[in-house]
């Protein structure tokens, strides 16, 4: 973890940026930002018996529910907030294996 960070710190900034890209529509059509939410979900799974996880876990599936379908492959924004969410996931976790998520699920 970066010095003077906190998992409690690391998660408060996942969701800050997960909430700010579930609040725009572009991203709630993106797969990336689902693919992004997928994946801390099933790597929570990892973190049975890490109470933060679990949160985090619930909070994440609950954003997921709000998903659009899918009309974009990861749009090249200028900010992806799904790309730094999972970024800071991994920093938070550094217990978990850390596959890369794929930008987009079919070619």
């Amino acid at each position: 973890m970066t010095k003077g960070m906190s998992k409690e710190d690391y998660i408060a900034k996942i969701k800050e940026n997960i909430l700010i890209g579930m609040n725009l529509p572009k991203c709630r059509e993106c797969e990336h930002m689902e693919l992004a939410l997928e994946t801390i979900i099933e790597k929570s799974n990892e973190l049975l018996d890490d109470l933060d996880a679990l949160n985090l876990k619930e909070f994440t599936e609950r954003m997921l529910s709000r998903m659009d379908k899918a009309r974009y492959c990861a749009i090249d924004c200028k900010f992806c907030y799904a790309a730094v969410a999972y970024h800071i996931f991994r920093k938070a976790f550094p217990e978990i294996e850390k596959p890369e998520i794929p930008y987009y699920k079919s070619a």
